[in-house]
């Protein structure tokens, strides 16, 4: 393959400097070397001084955009000399094969991106309360995902790719979304994916789930308060998208994964708990106070939406 690559990492706090040169290192190892690695820093001119020092051999640029992951990102994009810009957080760990496997999709010129699996890394052990269905809530691939290559409607944020000519032409990652500091606003990616196939409707957006990364899930992620903190978020962010993006069917997927995703698997932890797994009657309680969490986000952004004219503020407001 003779498309350039270009791998960018946005990175915002000193809390996560560890896990940034775990990434560096987990980069360096990769079987296909990208033509150059991005590390944006995101308005922290301490974290910006001690990354130049540091990562001498990469391209280490500030967020010349608007403060959050989606300025970030734009930035990065806009630095980048690849054809294809491969984007991963700044709290994984890449497999050796990672960039390959990612890569391998755009062999198809009709390809115009694809995404990966994120695998939990957890701090501690795994939750056994924790459902694997809601792994969206701490940035990794759920139960519910395809498990071979397939076309989707949007890949996830934290390890994804793009041929860097449509993300100019769609006007890159909306900055109105998107992760501010620890303010959990998502959907970019989402909303990202749907402007680049109404600009090109018979583009490919893949997922190939052997492109693996490992995502760190630190322990304070893993309590009640930040499980439905992050539905609700996630709720609002899909009113904002519904209203961005209202000539599509812009929440086919969320309907396929609570109409059969949910019930399948409430029905599968339920027998678990019958079969002697105590903990499956927990999960089947967190599989309801999730998808509850979720549609009240989603019906109170819905609302403020209907009440004020401008979008921009509503996520960040009702937080």
């Amino acid at each position: 393959m003779s498309l350039t690559i270009s791998t960018i990492v946005c990175a915002y706090s000193f809390e996560r400097w560890h896990d940034l040169c775990e990434l560096v290192s987990s980069l360096k190892r990769q079987t296909l070397k990208p033509d150059e690695v991005i590390i944006v820093i995101d308005h922290n001119e301490a974290l910006l001084a001690k990354a130049g020092q540091t990562f001498t051999n990469y391209k280490v640029i500030e967020n010349s955009s608007q403060k959050g992951l989606s300025g970030a990102r734009n930035s990065g994009v806009a630095a980048a000399i690849g054809e294809i810009v491969v984007f991963i957080d700044d709290d994984a760990l890449a497999k050796e094969d990672w960039l390959e496997r990612i890569m391998e999709p755009f062999s198809k010129k009709e390809v115009v991106a694809s995404g990966g699996a994120a695998i939990p890394l957890w701090e501690t052990s795994k939750p056994r309360w924790f459902p694997e269905e809601f792994y969206w809530v701490v940035g990794c691939s759920y139960q519910g995902m395809p498990e071979n290559l397939e076309e989707v409607r949007n890949v996830f944020g934290g390890n994804m790719a793009f041929r860097k000519t449509l993300l100019e032409q769609v006007g890159g990652f909306n900055t109105n979304l998107g992760r501010i500091d620890k303010i959990p606003v998502g959907g970019e990616e989402t909303e990202l994916c749907m402007r680049v196939k109404a600009l090109k409707p018979d583009g490919l957006i893949m997922y190939e789930p052997r492109a693996v990364i490992d995502h760190r899930v630190s322990q304070s992620r893993i309590n009640l308060s930040y499980f439905l903190r992050r539905c609700y978020a996630e709720g609002l962010s899909k009113a904002v998208i519904s209203q961005l993006r209202q000539k599509e069917k812009s929440l086919t997927t969320e309907w396929t994964y609570v109409l059969q995703t949910l019930p399948k698997s409430a029905l599968r932890h339920g027998l678990a708990f019958l079969k002697g797994d105590l903990f499956g009657f927990i999960r089947v309680l967190m599989l309801s106070f999730g998808l509850l969490g979720t549609t009240f986000g989603y019906l109170k952004g819905k609302l403020s939406l209907l009440m004020k004219s401008n979008y921009l503020p509503i996520v960040t407001e009702l937080l």
